[in-house]
């Protein structure tokens, strides 16, 4: 029977995935069968929020999902990105952003350079989170996460300590899924060491992997964290 990503258990397509990697199969390839079922789980996300708030930017980023995971539309998102469509190439509507097409991508007066400066620390925020855990303070042990902890984060992405932990907080949290990828990773590329993970009460886990020859937090960042 075929792999369905809309119907497939976790353990299935962990299984699959396995298999697939055992032949020769990259960790890197996005059509996988543990994206292609987090691909999905993220598309039915969208159609919930696409009832619940009519934002028809919901449509775009479901078959953003779709096409970068490989995924066939489900019927749902099929018609109503072919309604958009042809509201467009029927002159029903001027412009993709018209709220019955695609709606606005931002709402007005929205600053783009102060959305772009967050979504690049939200980025950049668990990288150096990681880095800094595998660093040592003055005395030579892990450094404690605290409010020294958050004051370098912060100061590498440019911005105050509790922002910092605030943006950390608001990452996703990593699905069943991109753990099980994550955990393969490390298998495939054993000196990768995986991005640090949910905080659990406010307290940062990670799990840890070994890293040849790592490069210190300074030298990454710039920032000396014993200073």
């Amino acid at each position: 029977m075929a792999f369905d990503p809309w119907t497939a258990t976790f353990e299935e397509a962990s299984a699959l995935t396995e298999f697939a990697m055992a032949n020769g199969e990259n960790i890197g390839n996005p059509t996988l069968p543990l994206f292609q079922i987090e691909g999905a789980q993220k598309v039915r996300e969208c159609e919930n929020l696409l009832n619940k708030t009519k934002d028809r930017f919901y449509v775009v980023k479901a078959a953003m999902h779709c096409a970068q995971r490989g995924l066939v539309m489900p019927d749902w998102l099929a018609t109503e990105f072919c309604n958009s469509y042809h509201l467009i190439v029927g002159a029903s509507a001027g412009s993709w952003d018209d709220p019955r097409v695609f709606g606005k991508p931002f709402p007005k007066g929205a600053q783009l350079a102060a959305i772009r400066k967050r979504r690049l620390q939200k980025a950049k925020v668990a990288r150096v989170v990681n880095d800094l855990l595998r660093e040592k303070d003055s005395r030579g042990k892990p450094f404690p996460v605290g409010k020294e902890f958050w004051r370098i984060v912060g100061k590498v992405i440019g911005t105050t300590a509790n922002e910092a932990q605030s943006l950390y907080k608001q990452r996703p949290f990593l699905t069943a899924a991109t753990n099980s990828i994550q955990s393969r990773r490390n298998k495939q590329y054993p000196f990768f060491e995986n991005i640090a993970t949910q905080p659990l009460n406010g307290v940062v886990t990670i799990t840890r992997t070994r890293i040849k020859n790592p490069k210190s937090f300074e030298t990454l960042w710039g920032v000396n964290p014993r200073e």
